[in-house]
């Protein structure tokens, strides 16, 4: 999940947010492996990077930033509660 939306940060930031709450946000809500504050935390922040008046190449650093913090230990803490299955699992889910 990290490297997917970190890959398409990397692109632009237009429609990053809609990306998310299309793609990712419907396999961490099936996974349940956030809890809905912070699945919904993330999409607001994606939509605040996405709108601000800054140039184009300083909302990439921060959108790539801000992901890889709040997705990296993602994969860590999921390993540890349900087992390697469940991220296999919720890459399948997320459309590459």
């Amino acid at each position: 999940v990290r490297q997917v939306m970190a890959d398409r940060a990397s692109k632009s930031t237009v429609g990053l947010s809609d990306f998310y709450s299309r793609n990712v946000r419907p396999a961490l809500e099936q996974t349940k492996i956030m809890t809905p504050v912070e699945i919904q935390f993330i999409a607001v922040r994606l939509e605040k990077i996405e709108n601000m008046r800054i140039p184009e190449p300083e909302k990439l650093g921060l959108a790539r930033r801000f992901i890889l913090q709040s997705l990296g230990g993602l994969a860590s803490s999921v390993g540890a509660r349900t087992g390697a299955v469940a991220v296999s699992n919720l890459a399948d889910l997320v459309p590459q």
